[in-house]
């Protein structure tokens, strides 16, 4: 059972719960009041056990987070999913870009969601390096140049970039991936 402690050097509440490992975890809850600090603790025990019991997904522990946050301080973690923000930087990118631009962008765009399958409605913090890395995959299987699976990939960055610097994601998994290596072509001359 989860349980909280405060210590002399410190104004905050402290968790005690165990893993799902079995170990026993202390974390600072970062709130000075004992209720708070109780209901974070229970919580994070909570999503332990799921995690031991086989139930870890991104997406649960994403509504656990989301849960908690609005319970205990009353609001909740924006939770686009992959579709609704790809839609919504779309179009943010029509006023910014050429039109042949923009139909490059909406064509690798569809093309990436295809490739996620139903992890596109899920949050887009579960876009992972290897979404990204199976989309490149796909695109090289259906014969696409190594250029333009290239192109594909840096216009997803672009937007998976963005979604970093308004700190909807923790981290870009686009420069987790190699890319291909773009094949040359040697010309001759006339």
């Amino acid at each position: 059972m989860a349980t909280v402690f405060k210590r002399d050097s410190s104004p905050f509440w402290f968790a005690c719960f165990a893993s799902h490992q079995g170990k026993t975890i202390r974390r600072s809850t970062k709130s000075a009041d004992k209720a708070t600090a109780l209901r974070m603790a229970l919580e994070w025990e909570r999503v332990e056990r799921e995690a031991q019991a086989g139930h870890a997904t991104v997406a649960a522990f994403q509504k656990v987070v989301s849960e908690v946050s609005n319970r205990v301080i009353g609001e909740t973690l924006p939770s686009r999913t992959v579709r609704q923000y790809f839609a919504q930087w779309m179009t943010a990118q029509e006023r910014n870009i050429t039109p042949a631009s923009l139909e490059r962008y909406r064509h690798a765009v569809a093309r990436f969601l295809e490739s996620l399958g139903p992890v596109a409605d899920q949050p887009i913090r579960a876009v992972q390096p290897r979404h990204i890395e199976q989309f490149k995959l796909d695109r090289l299987r259906l014969g696409r140049a190594p250029k333009t699976v290239i192109v594909d990939i840096k216009i997803v960055g672009i937007a998976l970039k963005q979604a970093f610097d308004f700190g909807e994601i923790d981290r870009n998994p686009v420069p987790a991936v190699r890319l291909p290596k773009p094949a040359s072509i040697r010309r001759e001359p006339f």
